[in-house]
This record gives C-alpha cells, sequence and structure tokens, in this order.
C-alpha cells in the first residue's frame, strides 16, 4: 500500500499569513520494511553460503563459483530496486501557489512551484481502471502528481486535492480526459 499523508491545516493566529495550507507526502508502497529486508538478504547469503560450502567439500568448484556470482546478482538487484523505492513527493499549497517537490534517496531531485493563476488540474481517467494520472497544468506547463498512488488513492488525493484548492480561493478547471480501455 503507498503511503499517503495529508495535512489541511488552520491557523489560529492572526499574525500568520496562510490561514489555510495543504501539505501531502507520497511515498511508494514498501512490502519490506528495513528489519524484514535485513532478514531477507542476511537469509540469501546464509542459504549460499551454506551450499557454496557444500559445493567446496564435494568438489564441485564450477557449482560453487556459479552460485557466488548468482547471490552476487541477487543481492545486487534486491538493494537496487530497495534503492529506488527511498523517493518521495510532497505537494504544498500555500500562499496562493502549488509547490510539487522530488526527493530520491532524501536528495531533492525537482522543485516545481506554480502560481495561482490558471492552474487546471487534468486528470486521465480508464472507464474500467480507473484514474490513471493526474496532472497540474499551467501555461503549457504540465506537472504529473500522485505518480506512486492506486487509482482509489489518486482518486481521494484528487478530491482532497480539490478542496484544498478551493479553500485557498485558487481557480479550480478540471478537466478529465477518458483513455481507452486496455491501452
Amino acid at each position: 500500500m503507498t503511503a499517503i499523508q495529508t495535512r489541511s491545516f488552520q491557523s489560529l493566529d492572526d499574525d500568520l499569513a496562510r490561514d489555510n495550507g495543504f501539505h501531502a507526502v507520497i511515498t511508494p508502497g514498501q512490502s519490506l520494511d528495513r528489519q524484514a529486508h535485513r532478514w531477507l538478504c542476511t537469509g540469501i547469503v546464509g542459504l549460499s553460503g551454506l551450499f557454496h560450502a557444500i559445493y567446496i567439500v564435494l568438489g564441485l568448484w564450477i557449482i560453487a563459483a556459479v552460485l557466488f556470482l548468482t547471490t552476487v546478482a541477487l543481492l545486487t538487484l534486491v538493494f537496487v530496486f530497495q534503492g529506488g523505492l527511498r523517493r518521495c513527493e510532497q505537494i504544498d499549497i500555500e500562499n496562493g501557489e502549488v509547490v510539487v517537490t522530488r526527493f530520491r534517496r532524501d536528495m531533492l531531485v525537482s522543485k516545481t512551484a506554480l502560481p495561482e493563476s490558471s492552474v487546471e488540474i487534468e486528470c486521465e481517467r480508464d472507464p474500467e481502471y480507473g484514474l490513471l494520472r493526474i496532472r497540474l497544468v499551467q501555461r503549457g506547463r504540465a506537472v504529473e502528481i500522485g505518480r506512486d498512488l492506486s487509482p482509489a488513492e489518486r482518486a481521494d488525493f484528487l478530491e482532497a486535492l480539490r478542496q484544498a484548492m478551493r479553500l485557498q480561493g485558487m481557480p479550480m478547471r478540471v478537466r478529465t480526459l477518458l483513455s481507452p480501455s486496455g491501452a
């Protein structure tokens, strides 16, 4: 399940400029937490080491070498895949701007700010599958948001985003494109 956290906040203090705001953090779903990932890697190394020792004792050096290379390749793939899941997307609405910030491995990848004038939400919907894509469009610029969400989660996120934009007094045009089924 993809993690999504949204927070709409209202300031009780009149000194703050932002009375209403929106902050969402979207991270990809992870089936293994860090501890389970460690156990998986330990199990792979342990089983491989056991069979590696057995093959060496039996004099099957070629099989032991191939097993070693296969284990190294498998661990490399597991670490690369797990590293690819260390990304995050933040969507903030404050001070009349929609700010989309993307991080990978705790490093800033991109930051896009769209001023409130003429921001449009463009949705791509498949009749059978659901909401495929959400884009923020402004004068030819398009920023896709919510990539790591399922179609049902995208629909909930879209509603929360529309509500936050409405509270900010931002123009809220939503254009829905229908995608052909199976495309």
